[in-house]
């Protein structure tokens, strides 16, 4: 029995010793005569093959004042490699490798949206899946702090629309040709896109478009559409009932009997009450809405309500 165990452990340990000795090999033929620096495709006339996804979206907060979206996410960037191939049967059957991402050339697809982009992982402890066919994948969970151009006409009851947009920085169109990732016309469950506890995520929609600059060169970019709902229950309680109440106070105001023996002190009293719970919504509204040449239906209303 003993003998058993111990011919058994050997078999596993020769089986993984030969494995890692087969990856270690992958791995020299891949980084050995290896130039980062050069775009690694043969023809240099024709596009590097690129796409991108995104996994999961979760969303950590809207500053509306500063109109940015801030939220989490993880960035897959696929390529194809021209020069990181290796023959299957050479290496024991080995079809895939992970190396460092510093050791290969990378498409520098940027969010050009972002404001800041804050990495989970330092450069030096990111690595990419390198496949035999020449496929790298490359999977960067990042916080991205997005531009978000607000539309508050119809606050608190509004529905925004925020562009995430992917391009390369360097290279046009006729040297990466950037495409969707297949993920991304997969339906995704609602634990991989989340809303936080103000606005819900109704969809994320991803386009692709080209566009031509004034020197004539033709960019592809890849823009995330996304769809935000705000839940309104907590303007609905601090600004609408309030702004309700008091546009009413001040209706029975005009029907409160006056004295004609000494100061019209509720009239006054009231009135004074119903401007200064007035004055108190609009700088709630004015702190929470950016500074834009809209204004929303509620701040127009109680502008023009003593009027």
């Amino acid at each position: 029995m003993a003998l058993q165990i111990f011919v058994c452990l050997y078999v596993i340990t020769l089986i993984i010793g030969v494995e890692s000795a087969n990856e270690f090999k992958v791995y020299k033929e891949l980084t050995t005569s290896y130039d980062k620096n050069i775009r690694p495709i043969h023809n240099t006339s024709l596009p590097t093959d690129a796409t991108v996804h995104i996994t999961y979206f979760t969303i950590l907060n809207i500053d509306q004042p500063a109109e940015t979206l801030r939220f989490m996410t993880e960035v897959v960037l696929t390529w194809h490699d021209e020069i990181v191939k290796w023959n299957r049967t050479a290496f024991a059957d080995i079809d895939s490798a992970i190396i460092p991402a510093s050791l290969l050339w990378k498409p520098d697809i940027i969010v050009t949206t972002s404001l800041k982009t804050d990495y989970m992982l330092p450069e030096e402890e990111r690595f990419v899946k390198v496949n035999g066919d020449g496929t790298v994948r490359s999977e960067t969970p990042c916080i991205i702090t997005n531009q978000c151009v607000l539309d508050i006409q119809n606050f608190p009851y509004d529905i925004q629309e925020c562009n995430i947009t992917f391009e390369s920085w360097v290279y046009d169109s006729s040297k990466i040709d950037l495409k969707i990732g297949n993920h991304s016309h997969d339906e995704l469950s609602s634990n991989d896109r989340k809303g936080n506890g103000e606005w819900t995520l109704l969809s994320m929609e991803p386009v692709v478009s080209h566009y031509n600059t004034v020197d004539g060169r033709n960019w592809v970019e890849v823009t995330y559409v996304v769809r935000l709902k705000r839940e309104p229950i907590y303007y609905t309680c601090v600004l609408l009932m309030p702004t309700f109440l008091s546009a009413t106070i001040c209706l029975l105001g005009l029907f409160v009997p006056a004295t004609n023996r000494g100061e019209r002190i509720e009239k006054v009293s009231m009135g004074l009450a119903t401007l200064l719970s007035m004055a108190v919504i609009l700088g709630i509204i004015a702190d929470e809405m950016p500074k834009t040449t809209t204004l929303p239906l509620l701040g127009t209303v109680i502008t023009y309500w003593p009027n």
